[in-house]
């Protein structure tokens, strides 16, 4: 059985991921640190112009590919530079891979729902920050510390 590129990134992932050591810390505040932790990332990537971890999911939902994966991949270099991702040697596939995978997810969840009013109203509030996050607690994307 063959696995296509952003399985086996995500697979790669998610195995490091389980295999992180535990600090015996209550599920809560595991919750925080990770949520902290990601944010931390977050406000260290550049406040480039074109990314988009800054901006609402309105904006997410207009731009291009190509933005969207350079947002993912600054966010996930970032937490990968502290030592926050669970891959020892990221290169540039690695990188590529998780990123398209990530902005697959944001594109699920941030996806234009009803009327036009209808999804402005939804996203308007809702910070890509905060998405980005809530995806990568869910995936266990992070090494917990």
């Amino acid at each position: 059985m063959k696995l296509n590129p952003i399985a086996m990134a995500t697979l790669t992932i998610s195995v490091c991921a389980l295999s992180a050591c535990s600090d015996g810390t209550g599920s809560s505040q595991k919750q925080a640190t990770v949520a902290d932790t990601i944010q931390v990332a977050v406000g260290t990537v550049s406040d480039d112009a074109d990314l988009l971890h800054n901006a609402n999911a309105l904006a997410w939902q207009r731009a291009s590919f190509q933005r969207k994966r350079e947002t993912c991949s600054k966010v996930l270099l970032a937490l990968h530079e502290r030592g926050n991702l669970p891959v020892h040697d990221l290169n540039h596939t690695q990188l590529k891979l998780l990123s398209d995978a990530l902005v697959q997810q944001m594109n699920k969840r941030l996806e234009m729902t009803g009327t036009a009013t209808q999804n402005q109203d939804t996203f308007e509030h809702v910070k890509v920050s905060t998405t980005l996050i809530e995806i990568i607690e869910e995936k266990d994307w992070l090494i917990k510390s």
